[in-house]
């Protein structure tokens, strides 16, 4: 006659405290290289810059303006220029507007930015598991 122990093991909760520890790494590098990215985009120069491509900054504020929140609750970051530091501006500039009496187009760069981080987001969130 052969004896069989057999012992179970319940590592549910631990994988899954660890998965979510997992993503609030991927959601923080995740919003953090999409903001410089986006930062990176926005040059300064006095002029304006043509329809369509990044604004360009004279002061740098837009670009210092761009931040990020990750609710954890969620998991959910939001990325873009925070109203505090330039008010509506950051939209405007994203979708274009209309400012004093005076239509100008979009510039957008919170778009692109995503666009050109896209690629990345898988291998940064596989890195988040190691």
């Amino acid at each position: 006659m052969i004896a069989l122990t057999v012992r179970v093991v319940d590592e549910f909760r631990r994988i899954e405290t660890a998965a979510e520890a997992a993503t609030r790494r991927y959601l923080f590098k995740a919003a953090g290289y999409l903001g410089t990215v986006a930062r990176q985009s926005i040059r300064r120069s006095g002029r304006p810059a043509a329809p369509g491509r990044p604004p360009h900054t004279q002061t740098g504020r837009l670009k210092n303006a761009i931040r990020f929140y990750v609710d954890r609750a969620r998991q959910l970051a939001l990325i873009g220029p925070t109203v505090d530091v330039v008010g509506i501006a950051g939209a405007e500039h994203e979708h274009g507007g209309r400012r004093r009496a005076e239509d100008f187009p979009p510039r957008p760069f919170m778009g692109p930015a995503l666009q050109k981080t896209r690629p990345k987001l898988p291998e940064l969130y596989r890195q988040s598991f190691k």
